[in-house]
């Protein structure tokens, strides 16, 4: 790539499919359980978070304030995990979805989230719950 530069101008040229900002294996400990025993204790869940969106403008300005800051999305779903108790990460799963659309600029999110002690003693090594969600 001798003599070709990279500049703004060549870069608003491309056209791209949504872009996608991930969180991989973001571990959480949460209250979760069906039985009284599985809510006493706190247990560690793992999830994937994808938020697509477009990052063109991000790449343009080298601008934090154009992107999806994934510190943000971290301290929101922390947040969000360790002050609410649930039984299933279905539910989790939905309302991570819904408050990520609300507080972020992002078209779609897909949330999975691994729950490895739920069928421990059949030698399973997780369950999980995959769900996507898009902006209405």
């Amino acid at each position: 790539m001798t003599g070709n530069k990279i500049s703004p101008k060549n870069i608003e040229s491309v056209k791209s499919i949504p872009d996608k900002i991930i969180l991989h294996d973001a571990r959480f400990k949460v209250h979760i359980g069906i039985t009284k025993n599985e809510q006493k204790n706190s247990q560690e869940i793992s999830m994937d978070i994808e938020l697509y969106t477009n990052i063109k403008n991000a790449a343009i300005t080298d601008s934090i304030t154009r992107t999806i800051n994934y510190e943000e999305v971290h301290t929101l779903i922390k947040n969000y995990v360790e002050t609410h108790k649930h039984k299933l990460i279905e539910t989790i799963a939905e309302n991570i979805a819904t408050l990520l659309l609300q507080q972020f600029p992002c078209l779609q999110v897909r949330i999975i989230i691994k729950k490895p002690q739920a069928l421990q003693h059949k030698n399973v090594t997780y369950c999980a719950v995959d769900i996507t969600r898009i902006h209405h």
